[in-house]
């Protein structure tokens, strides 16, 4: 249950360290999400979606797309913590992914912050296909709040 109350270190798992690492999850991405995702985004750059386009450009295959790279690593976020709130989260691409390839997503504690009654971890990220860099990032996160969630209005209670 949430509170007004933000939570502290028992929000995440165990007490982390600086230098902690945490487990690592696989993730795979098919051509046919790579294709959805091009088209939620509107996101008209052949090389998503057309092979042949892709092969012109010098590429093996599709390529996925940025901000899938991104979602993966905010659902290994979320698939490693419970109840958190990303605060920031920044990645770089470093090289290519294709579909079908297996990713592995890790992260380590980098940096533990108390804010008053707020704790923080900072996390350096890093995404791999078969020990080749995909991509690395940081992300900010710290335990979710009840400020975090829209409530619907009880319109009694409020006397409007």
């Amino acid at each position: 249950m949430l509170s007004d109350r933000p939570g502290s270190a028992s929000a995440f798992v165990g007490n982390p360290k600086v230098g902690e690492q945490l487990p690592t999850l696989s993730y795979q991405v098919s051509a046919p999400q790579i294709f959805m995702y091009s088209a939620i985004t509107w996101n008209r750059h052949p090389i998503h979606y057309n092979q042949t386009q892709a092969r012109l450009e010098g590429h093996s295959d599709i390529l996925v797309q940025r901000g899938l790279l991104g979602n993966l690593f905010v659902r290994y976020l979320n698939s490693s913590y419970q109840d958190i709130y990303i605060q920031t989260l920044a990645w770089k691409v470093v090289s290519s992914l294709t579909p079908d390839q297996i990713v592995q997503c890790t992260a380590t504690v980098t940096h533990l912050c108390q804010t008053g009654w707020q704790e923080k971890w900072q996390l350096s990220l890093a995404m791999t296909h078969e020990n080749r860099l995909v991509c690395d990032g940081t992300a900010e996160i710290r335990a979710l709040q009840k400020r975090d969630f829209l409530l619907p209005i009880d319109w009694e209670q409020e006397k409007v």
